[in-house]
């Protein structure tokens, strides 16, 4: 015969609040998402200007206009409610 193990010494967890949950991401405000896009797209300006050979005081003046405007653009009309 062959021994049955013995069930009653095995706890018993309950996993399933585990598998309920559902995990966001965080909330980043729309002005550090407008930040973002401006440092980004203004350092592309800056680095493509630089590249076409342009001056370094034309190029961080003219990138931080764009910068500026597009941190502008973005903060305005960046919105996920296309509808409204």
């Amino acid at each position: 015969m062959v021994p049955q193990p013995d069930f009653s010494l095995v706890a018993v967890v309950d996993l399933s609040p585990l598998y309920n949950r559902v995990v966001h991401p965080p909330s980043i405000d729309k002005g550090v998402v407008a930040f973002l896009w401006g440092v980004g797209l203004g350092a592309y300006v800056y680095f493509g200007l630089l590249a076409v050979g342009s001056s370094g005081a034309f190029a961080i003046v003219i990138a931080m206009v764009a910068a500026g405007g597009i941190w502008l653009f973005v903060r305005l009309r960046g919105d996920d409610n296309p509808g409204a």
